[in-house]
């Protein structure tokens, strides 16, 4: 009894450090690295609580609709928090905690694969993983929706042989919950879960019956929820074009096409070389040092998660007599390799794409790591769980040695009212400005930086004037980010304003000639005017050249 006891307190211990841990690096280095990038959550969350409105008017987003992400958490917070940073940190960790709940809803019979998922999502295996999911929250959602389909189906699975038509309406209707809450983000889901849930559908009824259409009849209750699927999906995605349309949203991830078939191999390798970064694999200065050996490490962590076990479970992909766990690695499987297709063959070669392949990859490698310490124990043991048990904790140790290093000690102040030293906004503070331009990746980090007591526009490089937009999108289209249009509003800011050139950008001689002061602040210069810069003839009549 004392030893199952010491083993429960063994795991939870492992769970509640991992937890800790990932809340304290936020709390403590996520201002660090706050980007604009960063500030379209915190901004829908304040338009949401605003306007009372899950998709408030006038709002611009990006490359996707933000609906069921960190922002939600955030309004909350901000009913009682000023500190920006702490109101967006403070979404992402229950963000993070919401998907541990999740990952142990569907490991609800099997805790210690929940503590050992759980532990191994939480692990830092580089900056752009944490950023992604821990600081920024980008990729949160993906993650989350990817538990909550495999949740409804799971319980349609557990009442497979129910003749109970109202269980079954129940957990159809849930099922079609999830499929709709995934619509409300992006149309990146449909490639991750919807398109995936109808193909993995498709795959078991035709691993079962082989080609005859006969055979695929006698799957009746599989037939249903394939078809059940093609009409969610169907429904959600003109729901989907619906809503883009009322939001005034333009869709830009369309936009990507096929790539030139010249490029494809540089592609593969810029792809594979992100995806290795994603890992926590950089170019080292010497053979033999301490980061050399760790992205050793960390390679080889790559190549068993994203190589090594995938094909192991495939080859005893017939063999997998439990139903649920074999559909849910035939819908992995299917999630994977669309989005790597995507990433080979339309461009988007970023390894944070990868992520949702990595956890998807550790969905169905924990039940299998758990299966081979039961039947293979006389040759392996327990080390197949204990060893990623015991990495995940050299993998925080790395991360934060790094991150002292850099950043050096953080207080117990800076985690409740964490603040980063801006002298651009002590400027704007001292002269009394409220509002202004900058450049996208200096605009909405300096906003939060000073929680918002100044406005910043984001500006498309080279043209104050002109709103920023991504460049796939015409001018006449512009697309702003994840801001409210009040921000470029000429009638609401018609006072003084000011425009920030940060080191190496250039803006026309003009708006130099017509400022009432220059003030060079570090390598920046701030540019300040006795109104909003739309108001001067001239300015508007350089833009429009």
């Amino acid at each position: 009894m004392k030893s199952k006891r010491s083993i429960k307190l063994f795991w939870i211990m492992f769970l509640i450090c991992s937890i800790c841990s990932v809340i304290y690096m936020t709390l403590a280095y996520s201002k660090f690295l706050f980007h604009s990038d960063c500030a379209g959550y915190l901004f829908l969350a304040k338009e949401q609580m605003k306007q009372g409105k899950m998709f408030p008017n006038r709002f611009h987003y990006t490359t996707e609709i933000f609906g069921i992400s960190p922002n939600l958490l955030m309004i909350p917070f901000l009913t009682f928090l000023d500190n920006e940073y702490l109101i967006h940190e403070m979404g992402t960790i229950c963000y993070t905690l919401l998907i541990i709940i999740a990952i142990f809803v569907l490991f609800y019979k099997e805790k210690k694969m929940a503590v050992l998922l759980s532990i191994l999502y939480l692990m830092p295996i580089s900056s752009t993983y944490v950023d992604m999911l821990f600081y920024q929250g980008a990729y949160d959602y993906c993650i989350l929706f990817m538990l909550l389909s495999l949740i409804a189906v799971r319980y349609l699975h557990k009442n497979f042989g129910s003749q109970c038509k109202k269980t079954w309406i129940l957990g159809l209707a849930f099922y079609a919950v999830i499929l709709f809450l995934a619509d409300l983000t992006s149309l990146r889901n449909f490639l991750l879960f919807l398109i995936p849930l109808m193909l993995a559908y498709a795959t078991v009824i035709f691993l079962k019956e082989g080609g005859n259409p006969c055979g695929w009849l006698k799957e009746k209750k599989l037939l249903t929820l394939l078809g059940f699927t093609i009409i969610c999906t169907g429904v959600c995605y003109l729901h989907y074009r619906y809503l883009c349309a009322k939001v005034g949203f333009d869709g830009v991830m369309t936009s990507n096409g096929f790539i030139e078939p010249s490029i494809l191999f540089k592609q593969s390798g810029e792809t594979i070389g992100d995806i290795l970064k994603l890992f926590g694999i950089h170019k080292t200065e010497s053979m033999i040092s301490i980061s050399s050996i760790y992205s050793c490490i960390m390679l080889l962590y790559f190549v068993l998660t994203s190589v090594i076990l995938p094909v192991a479970i495939i080859r005893t992909l017939k063999k997998i007599e439990n139903r649920l766990y074999r559909f849910c690695v035939i819908y992995i499987l299917w999630s994977n390799a669309l989005t790597f297709f995507m990433m080979i063959f339309f461009g988007l070669s970023s390894g944070r794409y990868f992520i949702t392949i990595y956890f998807g990859n550790l969905l169905i490698e924990v039940p299998y790591l758990f299966w081979i310490c039961k039947e293979k124990s006389k040759v392996f043991w327990k080390w197949p769980i204990l060893l990623p048990l015991f990495g995940a904790l050299i993998v925080h140790g790395a991360y934060y040695v790094n991150a002292s290093a850099r950043y050096g000690k953080v207080g117990m102040k800076d985690l409740v009212n964490p603040t980063v030293h801006d002298s651009v906004i002590e400027v704007l503070k001292e002269n009394n400005i409220k509002y202004g331009y900058a450049t996208f990746w200096y605009a909405y980090a300096t906003m939060i930086a000073g929680n918002s007591e100044v406005d910043i526009a984001a500006y498309d490089q080279g043209d104050p004037m002109m709103p920023y937009f991504f460049d796939v999108n015409k001018k006449e289209n512009i697309q702003y980010y994840a801001i409210s249009e009040d921000a470029y509003d000429v009638e609401k800011h018609k006072g003084p304003c000011f425009i920030l050139v940060a080191e190496g950008e250039k803006i026309p001689e003009v708006y130099y000639q017509k400022a009432e002061e220059v003030i060079k602040v570090n390598t920046n210069e701030i540019l300040l005017y006795g109104k909003n810069i739309h108001l001067y003839p001239e300015l508007v009549e350089q833009s429009h050249e």
